[in-house]
């Protein structure tokens, strides 16, 4: 009896069971972290909101999504037709468990990869690694997508590099990439990751044929026609990638939520040189192995000098991976950063890290204390960022739970079917106003710009405000400051503003019919200036131009009257005046101007420029057509504040012809 009961204590400590509890007491510890983030932010923000409302759209059977990510939006629908109620409030907290719940079932694969490899030590020392890795908590436990991602490369990777069964393995590979696909759509960056690891490391192996290959890539391509077909349906081209094709095109991440931006191919290369083009190339790589370097330089080193140390064929796979990844990501990393892009190849280099260390310090005396204190100093050095990163989440999520305020005043007095145009926050009003039409806010330039935009929207509301976390409207979007300040708009009310909250906002009702019956500014005092010189006018039937150097820097914020300015033939011409303005820094401005002819007998052209700091210095052109005869002068009246500096330094005149 006491043999047996021995035998049977012996199995349970025997060498395999230590290993099991030891990984299973990881495992407990990695979601019991996870779990503690949950609840920091809501959900209803951003990326994180656009997948859990897409998700109760496919469980009311709308499939339809132009931005390319409908693998998180799947997971969540699977499990809340089971476990949810159909209310997207009630169903939060089921989507932030599954997300931990995701995020620590990385750790299995990510276990087995290292231990295939490097063996239990550094199995153990990568899943400690990546327990306390605080940009994976964040990521990976916020509503995004990057936990679901990251599993499905893993288990292709972890499938690739089966040694017994790897024809089956390589067709399971195949298959989980396409999976990826679904979630995100560089997924596909690791396709040709298994197909070179393949052709690398399989092709001497007995059973061996290059047609592996094509079964792989048709494995891929049947897990990934469903999504093909749909997209194909809904959209009339299975390739239709939307907001993701502008990554390709883009100069700047304004870009991409500008809905008059589509770009092409052929479009980019007419106004890009070859120049611009090895530069942006040059700039994304350099970028984009930088930002990797930094999301923790300490493991990151660490990670890099494991792929110098280990080259053996069957490691090629480590290699093919920040390979092919940085080769994916470059060229969008030219325009556009952000460290989710590259976040994941953390996992691969947290195994690469703790394998190195293992290296370091193998057959020394106090070998494990050695390797504590590797992860005691990975844990000092990060800790830091751990206690930032869990105050921030807190900070973060009062700023959002404050911007219900004016989410439910969009509520409760905007009028179904009406048109907001919002830019940041947009995510929340449309979880607290699902019934009320959303556009965006473009960039552009010129305020009568946007709001042409919104006329041609038939926009009947607009909310700007501090941008929660991000800058303010007006200061991402400069020309926003002049509808927001209304000059001289009387089609433009306030009609909510609430600046008590961390995220403060302001709403604006339009009424279209009263545009077009702006009311003029007050003109100020009139001070004529010196006529201006005419020896270098030089002018001709078609085109007349001329170089003048007229500086306007009054004391005061007053008109100015130049004039008589040239006396021309008679006839109909297109005028262009070039300017230079020059302001201090950190100060808005504008510009009143009007066209007249023989002082004060008609206007011919009025409107207000109005720029921020980024445009001092720059030349600004004003145009208008005007009938001019001998007996007329063309005069120039513009209303300019005392901190700004106006420079007019070049007039061109087209006549135009006679009909």
């Amino acid at each position: 009896m006491h043999s047996e009961s021995s035998s049977g204590l012996d199995r349970l400590f025997s060498r395999k069971s230590r290993i099991f509890i030891v990984f299973a007491l990881l495992f407990a510890l990695t979601l019991l972290i996870r779990m503690s983030f949950v609840g920091l932010l809501p959900i209803w923000r951003e990326d994180a909101f656009h997948y859990l409302d897409k998700a109760e759209e496919i469980l009311d059977g709308d499939f339809s999504l132009k931005s390319q990510d409908i693998g998180l939006p799947l997971f969540y629908a699977f499990f809340l037709k089971i476990l949810g109620s159909g209310d997207l409030l009630s169903d939060l907290p089921i989507a932030q468990v599954l997300l931990a719940l995701v995020e620590a079932l990385l750790l299995i694969p990510l276990v087995l990869i290292a231990r295939r490899f490097f063996g239990w030590k550094a199995a153990l020392l990568a899943g400690l690694l990546f327990t306390f890795w605080p940009e994976l908590i964040y990521w990976t436990t916020q509503g995004y997508s990057e936990g679901l991602f990251m599993l499905f490369l893993l288990l292709a990777f972890l499938f690739l590099i089966q040694e017994r069964r790897w024809r089956v393995g390589s067709l399971l590979a195949a298959a989980c990439v396409g999976l990826a696909y679904y979630v995100r759509v560089n997924g596909l960056f690791f396709l040709p990751v298994i197909l070179a690891y393949m052709f690398l490391v399989r092709k001497e192996r007995a059973g061996w044929n290059g047609r592996w290959l094509l079964y792989m890539v048709l494995i891929f391509v049947l897990v990934v026609s469903p999504y093909f077909v749909l997209r194909a349906t809904l959209y009339d081209s299975p390739l239709h990638y939307s907001m993701a094709a502008k990554f390709l095109f883009l100069d700047n991440d304004q870009q991409l939520f500008d809905p008059a931006f589509n770009p092409t191919l052929s479009s980019y290369l007419a106004s890009h040189t070859l120049g611009d083009i090895t530069a942006r190339a040059w700039r994304g790589l350099s970028t984009v192995i930088r930002d990797t370097y930094e999301l923790s330089p300490f493991l990151l080193t660490l990670a890099f000098l494991g792929l110098l140390l280990f080259r053996r064929r069957k490691e090629t796979g480590f290699h093919l991976v920040f390979l092919f990844w940085f080769l994916g990501l470059f060229w969008i990393y030219g325009a556009v950063r952000n460290s989710r892009f590259v976040l994941p190849l953390i996992p691969l280099a947290i195994i690469l890290a703790a394998a190195v260390a293992v290296r370091l310090f193998e057959g020394k005396k106090k070998e494990l204390l050695w390797l504590g204190c590797v992860l005691l100093g990975f844990v000092f050095l990060t800790s830091g960022d751990f206690l930032r990163m869990r105050s921030g989440m807190r900070w973060e999520g009062r700023v959002w739970k404050d911007a219900r305020v004016w989410g439910q005043w969009i509520r409760d007095n905007i009028p179904v079917g009406s048109v907001l145009a919002i830019r940041e926050g947009i995510d929340i009003a449309d979880f607290m106003a699902p019934d009320v039409e959303l556009v965006t806010i473009p960039n552009r330039e010129e305020a009568d710009e946007i709001l042409d935009y919104f006329r041609d929207e038939k926009v009947n509301y607009v909310g700007l405000g501090t941008g929660g976390l991000e800058i303010e409207d007006w200061n991402r979007i400069p020309a926003l400051r002049e509808i927001r300040k209304r000059p001289r708009w009387p089609f433009i009310t306030r009609v909510y503003a609430n600046q008590d909250i961390k995220w403060a906002m302001e709403i604006y009702r339009m009424d279209w019919t009263k545009r077009g019956k702006e009311s003029e500014r007050g003109d100020g005092d009139v001070v004529e200036a010196e006529s201006l010189d005419r020896s270098g006018l030089s002018l001709k039937d078609e085109q007349a131009s001329a170089g003048f150097a007229v500086v306007m820097s009054p004391g005061g914020d007053s008109s100015f009257l130049l004039g008589p300015l040239v006396a021309v033939p008679e006839g109909r011409y297109r005028i262009t005046m070039r300017m230079k303005v020059e302001a201090p820094e950190d100060t808005d401005w504008q510009i009143g101007y009007s066209v007249f002819i023989q002082r004060l007998e008609r206007i011919l052209h009025k409107d207000v420029l109005q720029k921020d700091i980024f445009s001092s210095g720059r030349y600004i052109e004003i145009e208008a057509e005007v009938d001019l005869d001998a007996r007329r002068d063309l005069h120039f009246r513009f209303n300019v504040p005392s901190t700004v500096r106006l420079s007019i330094d070049r007039l061109t005149f087209s006549r135009i012809p006679a009909r």
